[in-house]
């Protein structure tokens, strides 16, 4: 999963947001629990300009861990 994860953020480094948007969907399947994963597909909606599902991927990020810093930041940074 976290090779998964990785490579979607270089794929939403190189703004390729679908790819990187696959990685992270394929993240969560393996770890439905990863927060990082929800936090960083929750950005690539975001550049996407996709709001709506960007919110709910910040807001299950907040819901598996209320007090991880990133994505506190990610979800008030909209």
């Amino acid at each position: 999963m976290l090779a998964y994860n990785n490579r979607g953020r270089v794929y939403a480094y190189k703004k390729d947001y679908d790819r990187a948007i696959t990685d992270y969907n394929r993240a969560i399947e393996l770890d439905p629990k990863y927060v990082l994963a929800y936090n960083n597909r929750g950005r690539a909606y975001a550049d996407k300009r996709d709001y709506d599902r960007a919110i709910a991927d910040y807001d299950k990020a907040i819901e598996l861990d209320p007090i991880h810093q990133r994505v506190q930041q990610s979800r008030h940074g909209l």
